[in-house]
This record gives structure tokens, sequence and C-alpha cells, in this order.
């Protein structure tokens, strides 16, 4: 499978990125990464905040290919294209 097949089923959008578009995610990974090691910070919430930072970094990688997900389970499809954004086994 393919991210064009995964376009076809309706999972992804054509996208069209820029430099600024994957700098202004790469802040938010880097900004959440700092945050989520805050001292103090439950253990729930510092998850959250590096998941946040994972969910962009996928996100940037997918835009990067040319693609976007579709908000019908965004989260799951960005975080499963990563197989096949950098080529790797799930």
């Amino acid at each position: 499978m393919s991210l064009a097949d995964w376009q076809k089923f309706g999972w992804l959008k054509a996208h069209k990125t820029n430099r600024n578009e994957i700098a202004e995610l790469m802040a938010v990974v880097d900004r959440d990464l700092a945050a989520s090691k805050t001292p103090g910070l439950h253990n729930d919430w510092s998850f959250n905040i590096a998941y946040n930072a994972a969910l962009q970094l996928a996100t940037a990688a997918l835009a990067a290919s040319g693609y976007q997900a579709e908000r019908a389970n965004r989260h799951y499809r960005v975080i499963d294209s990563l197989s096949l954004t950098l080529g790797t086994d799930a």
C-alpha cells in the first residue's frame, strides 16, 4: 500500500507544503518536547505533550511527502503513515 492508495481511499488529500509550514511544525515539536520535561508535571500531562510532539513530527513527514490527513481518524492516519513516509516497516 502507498500514500497514493491512501488518497484513493479518502484517508489523505494532496497537500503542497513549504519551508515555513515545516519549520512551524518543527518549532511545535521542539517546544512540546521541552515542555514535556517540566519538573513536577503530572505523568499524564507529560505524556500528552510528548504525544503531540510526535504527532506534529509525523504531520511534517506527511506534508513533506505531499499529503495531509483527512479529519476522520486523523491522529491514527498521521501516526500510521510513518511507515510510508519514512520507508520503514510498521
